[in-house]
C-alpha cells in the first residue's frame, strides 16, 4: 500500500495521520519543527485494521512489501527506511514476514504456547547491533551475572525440515540447561543459520 506524506505536516504539528480505510498511518516527528539545513528524526506508524497486515522489505511468499511514496518540497531529501525485525507467519500455506501490534505480541505468542517472560520490540535495531545479531533465529543466552553465555544457532542442523529437529544436537537447549546448573557451555560460540537480518 503506497503511501503519501508531505512534509509541510511536520511543520505544524509532531504527529501527522492518514487513513487507507485498512490501515491508519501516523507519521511520528521527533521535533514539531525543523531548522534548515538539519536533519529530523521521523517515524511511519501503521494501525491496522482488525484482520489486516503489512509486509516487511522481503515479504516472503506471500503479500508485497510495504513502501513509502515520497512527496517532498524543493531542498528537502530522505535517507530511506529503516524497518525493524519482521514476524515470520504462514498464511494459506505460504510463509511470510510482517508485523503485530506490539501490544499483541505477548497474547499471540501465549497462544502459541510461548513461555517467555518478556519480549523485546528491538524496533530500531540497537539491541540486535549490539549482540551482532545476523540472522533470526540467532540465538543468545545472558547469564545472571550480565555476560553473554551463548551466541549462536538454536540446533547443529541448518535446515528448515520439521523431520530434522528430533535428530539435531539441541545447541541451545543444551547451553540453557548448563547455564542453570552452573556448568560450562559447551560450543558456547557457534555459527548460527536463518534468514539474515537487515538492519
Amino acid at each position: 500500500m503506497p503511501l503519501r506524506f508531505l512534509s509541510p505536516l511536520l511543520l505544524s504539528c509532531a504527529v501527522a495521520t492518514a487513513n487507507s480505510g485498512k490501515a491508519e498511518a501516523d507519521w511520528i516527528s521527533a521535533s514539531a519543527t525543523v531548522e534548515p539545513g538539519q536533519s529530523l528524526h521521523t517515524a511511519i506508524r501503521l494501525k491496522h485494521d482488525v484482520g489486516w497486515k503489512s509486509y516487511w522489505i522481503n515479504p516472503g511468499e506471500a503479500g508485497i512489501p510495504t513502501r513509502v511514496e515520497w512527496k517532498l518540497p524543493p531542498g528537502w531529501k530522505h535517507s530511506g527506511l529503516k524497518f525493524p525485525v519482521p514476524t515470520r507467519f504462514s498464511s494459506s500455506g505460504l510463509s511470510g514476514f510482517g508485523y503485530h501490534e506490539p501490544a499483541k505480541m505477548a497474547e499471540l505468542a501465549a497462544a502459541q504456547g510461548n513461555k517467555a517472560s518478556h519480549f523485546l520490540m528491538d524496533t530500531d535495531g540497537s539491541a540486535g547491533k549490539a549482540y551482532d545479531a545476523k540472522v533470526t533465529p540467532h540465538m543468545f543466552i545472558i547469564a545472571a551475572d550480565g555476560k553473554l553465555a551463548y551466541d549462536g544457532a538454536i540446533d547443529s542442523k541448518a535446515t528448515t525440515a520439521a523431520e530434522d529437529v528430533a535428530t539435531a544436537d539441541k545447541l541451545f537447549v543444551n547451553a540453557l540447561e548448563a547455564v542453570l546448573a552452573g556448568k560450562e557451555v559447551a560450543a558456547a560460540k557457534n555459527k548460527p543459520y536463518g534468514c539474515g537480518v537487515k538492519y
